[in-house]
């Protein structure tokens, strides 16, 4: 998921978007999600010969017996309330580990159920997962693998990324947080409905985080972000707001937002040249 943001180089939105809506694929837009259909439309113009065309795309009704998101919450909810109360009468039966893997994982479905509905958001469910696994071995460590804009620091998102909330319980003594950076090459994202692995890194724009790591000449390594200071000509720009490229689950045109790295991560590892991730069916 990549980080919600505006571009940071306005000078070159018109190479990244068509206003003039005469292409065939709308440039620089996309539906931002299920429930509208995003295309270019030939049949109606005010000028030129095409327009851009945003319809909603109405939500399939329940079938006859068929659950809403709401009732769904409700009757998980009460499931798991009854579980919880009665957990003592399971790990007689079984253990109170798996009592309480089996109160965790009903916990997962109410979640599930209460995003549906519109209620909970996802980023603080995955980190209270976390932080049920971790409660359950004290004093272990875990390594936690997903985008940059969920593992980041700052509340990036309207309610706040993974990263956020697991910073804000243990705190930078007991959380540390490593990005990713790149300089070229593909990455597999979702690209017009479809999973598909050729999806091209656009060149790091000069000024960005990536353009300085480039600089380098290193193929690949670790920057420990934690020592950089304002105050210091080799690491002053690392405190800096500047354009970071930010990539998620769907291809994106515009790759760049305008981010302070040190303030999201404490270590970055940049690989120059990178090619794209397979699936298990691969």
């Amino acid at each position: 998921m990549p980080f919600p943001s505006r571009p940071s180089n306005p000078e070159r939105v018109s190479r990244i978007f068509d206003f003039d809506f005469e292409g065939t694929t709308a440039k620089g837009f996309s539906s931002g999600g299920a429930g509208y259909d995003v295309g270019i439309d030939d049949s109606t113009a005010h000028s030129g010969k095409k327009s851009l065309r945003m319809s909603y795309v109405a939500t399939p009704k329940p079938s006859a017996g068929e659950m809403k998101p709401e009732e769904a919450f409700r009757t998980c909810e009460e499931i798991v309330r009854r579980m919880q109360a009665q957990r003592e009468e399971y790990a007689a039966k079984s253990s109170g580990k798996e009592a309480d893997w089996a109160i965790q994982n009903a916990r997962v479905v109410l979640q599930a159920t209460h995003m549906e509905a519109g209620g909970a958001p996802r980023d603080r469910c995955m980190a209270e997962n976390v932080k049920w696994i971790l409660d359950q071995a004290p004093g272990s460590k875990v390594v936690l693998w997903a985008h940059n804009g969920h593992v980041g620091r700052l509340a990036v998102y309207h309610d706040g990324s993974m990263g956020y909330y697991l910073n804000e319980w243990y705190g930078k003594d007991h959380h540390v947080v490593i990005g990713f950076a790149g300089g070229e090459g593909q990455y597999t994202a979702l690209s017009h409905g479809k999973l598909r692995s050729d999806n091209v890194l656009a060149p790091p724009p000069p000024g960005s985080v990536e353009s300085y790591l480039r600089a380098s000449g290193l193929p690949l390594f670790l920057l420990d972000l934690r020592k950089a200071s304002p105050q210091s000509p080799g690491s002053a720009w690392l405190t800096e707001s500047r354009p970071f490229r930010s990539i998620g689950a769907l291809a994106m045109q515009w790759q760049f937002h305008a981010f302070k790295v040190c303030d999201l991560f404490d270590m970055l590892i940049y690989v120059d040249k990178t090619s794209p991730s397979r699936t298990l069916r691969d």
